[in-house]
């Protein structure tokens, strides 16, 4: 039996969510038996003989006791690194690389996203033959888009509303360009009140009527939603692999990200709209551009038609050679 163990925010869809239930649902497709565990500790947890276990990085915590997983078989599924939160205090950060180099000493670990990938070799000396890079993928039925307008007008912000996911960036950056024709739509769990409500002050003190929250979208409807827009932002802080970025990819839908995530594998294949840094000057001189520039914005388009596509059925194939090895 092989056990997935994460927290109840599996209610909740998250690209970490999403790529649990993906990977629940392979691995019972292609013969093992798994179910997901939803709890509250590792420290409290139950572990026992001849399962497999994999482990959501979210249930790292600084108290954990890496003596429970003594003996078993375990794998640390690490969508971002704990240590990797930018609104760690510098103690506490120092806390978690500590802990994060004895879960590489003491388990295998499976990362998600480039970002995490790094962090293994730059920060934690993992050992190589401890790791494996799973990205995220897409179902074979993704659809992609075909349609394009001469200019951007229809904008989707796909993100759930927590501290450094960048809608307040957007928001400043919509505010400066002064076109109420040009419309934000945003979708995602609203993960912390006071960021949600910050947005919306936002949005109520520049006055503007452009941009729009529109509540929380299906994983199922997400290709069919992101068909209907011209241009997707993301203006994230942090990501692990960003979701919302690699859907769109798939889609063919023009972007304009900050470098997290997987934007490395974007930026190899060609495709435009990465930016080099995080500042708001270099987010809005890229947004500007594009909104005005037909040329630029085919140039966004053309990049995109060759771009390679990750299919779940692929990218989790490495890992169940893993689970299935005598």
């Amino acid at each position: 039996m092989i056990k997935i163990l994460t927290t109840k925010i599996h209610h909740q869809n998250s690209g970490g969510t999403i790529y649990n239930s993906e990977l629940l649902k392979f691995l019972n497709d292609h013969g093992q038996a798994t179910q997901l565990d939803i709890i509250t500790s590792l420290n409290d947890y139950s572990f026992e003989k001849n399962n497999t276990y994999i482990i959501d990085g979210i249930l790292i915590q600084t108290n954990l006791n890496l003596a429970k997983i003594k003996n078993h078989n375990v794998f640390f599924l690490i969508h971002l690194w704990p240590s990797q939160n930018p609104a760690l205090s510098i103690e506490m950060e120092k806390e978690l690389l500590l802990l994060e180099k004895e879960i590489c000493l003491s388990a295998q670990i499976v990362v998600t996203g480039t970002t995490s990938l790094e962090h293994l070799t730059d920060n934690l000396n993992c050992p190589t033959n401890r790791a494996i890079f799973i990205p995220p993928g897409v179902p074979r039925n993704w659809t992609p888009k075909i349609n394009y307008p001469k200019l951007p007008k229809k904008i989707i912000y796909l993100s759930n509303f927590i501290e450094g996911k960048g809608h307040l960036t957007m928001v400043e950056i919509m505010a400066k360009t002064g076109d109420d024709s040009i419309s934000v739509d945003c979708y995602g769990e609203i993960l912390s009140e006071s960021y949600f409500n910050n947005f919306n002050n936002r949005i109520e003190s520049q006055q503007l009527t452009n941009i729009h929250y529109k509540g929380v979208v299906d994983y199922t409807q997400i290709n069919i939603l992101l068909l209907n827009y011209d241009l997707l932002l993301h203006f994230s802080e942090y990501e692990s692999f960003g979701m919302s970025c690699l859907e769109a990819v798939a889609t063919r839908l023009p972007m304009i990200m900050t470098p997290t995530g997987n934007y490395k594998a974007y930026e190899d294949q060609g495709i435009k709209g990465i930016l080099k840094t995080f500042s708001f000057e270099e987010a809005e001189e890229y947004l500007n551009l594009l909104l005005s520039s037909e040329t630029n914005y085919q140039e966004y388009i053309d990049a995109l038609q060759d771009s390679e596509v990750t299919y779940w059925d692929i990218t989790f194939k490495p890992l169940l050679l893993i689970l299935t090895k005598p």
